[in-house]
């Protein structure tokens, strides 16, 4: 088992959207990653792309320094599955997990089109009448949140964010420049950048995050 300080490489999984994509992260000039674009295949495939990024990557389980998940918000099912799945391979591998704010994550990933000091909002859907909205400036070497995520309105979304640079896929946002699949790879550059401090091998408390309470069945 690797040291979990070496930090690469990283095994990272995002199904908080619907696209399900495994990445594995070996530098900053090397990785692997496979995406699959099917509704609701999560759960069938995983496992499948999990296998296909580390033999593309050329790298074995034993190698691996850490598993990355991407955890929210996003959809309840999808972020579920990929933390059982990333649970379970950490289990068997021994390796530790380190949980990635879906939006920041994403955020990052915007951020390689923005200049240095730009500002901008992600807006993403979280029910029929709300999304969640977060406020971040690009900065030298990655991003840094002004304002903490928190579910609003949609029809309020397009006042708050005022005419700034405006990313995600709430349809009500005019301004909107849609941006909204996160990509794996972004988790795991997250996760080496930013996340050494959220590595850990306590997985029992592990859940993903909502940032509201699920209620099924749609219900608000």
């Amino acid at each position: 088992m690797k040291n979990i300080n070496d930090g690469l490489p990283i095994l990272a999984i995002e199904t908080s959207g619907e696209v399900c994509s495994v990445a594995v992260f070996v530098n900053e000039k090397v990785y692997s990653e496979v995406n699959l674009n099917i509704k609701n295949i999560h759960s069938e495939k995983i496992i499948t792309l999990v296998e296909q990024a580390l033999n593309n990557a050329k790298v074995k389980p034993g190698e691996l320094s850490s598993i990355a998940i991407s955890i929210g918000p996003g959809s309840f099912t999808g972020l579920r599955i990929g933390l059982a799945t990333a649970k379970g391979l950490a289990l068997g591998w021994r390796l530790p997990i380190c949980p990635v704010n879906t939006m920041e994550a994403m955020a990052l990933q915007i951020s390689e089109f923005l200049k240095e000091g730009e500002e901008f909002f992600l807006a993403l859907n979280a029910n029929i009448e709300e999304a969640y909205l977060a406020k971040f400036k690009k900065e030298e070497r990655g991003v840094k949140k002004i304002l903490e995520i928190e579910p609003v309105k949609k029809n309020l979304v397009k006042e708050k964010v005022k005419g700034a640079i405006t990313f995600g896929n709430v349809k009500a946002v005019e301004e909107l420049k849609y941006f909204s699949q996160l990509r794996s790879i972004y988790v795991a550059k997250y996760a080496y950048f930013f996340g050494k401090d959220l590595v850990s091998f306590d997985f029992d408390y592990l859940e993903p995050c909502y940032f509201k309470e699920f209620l099924p069945g749609g219900k608000k």
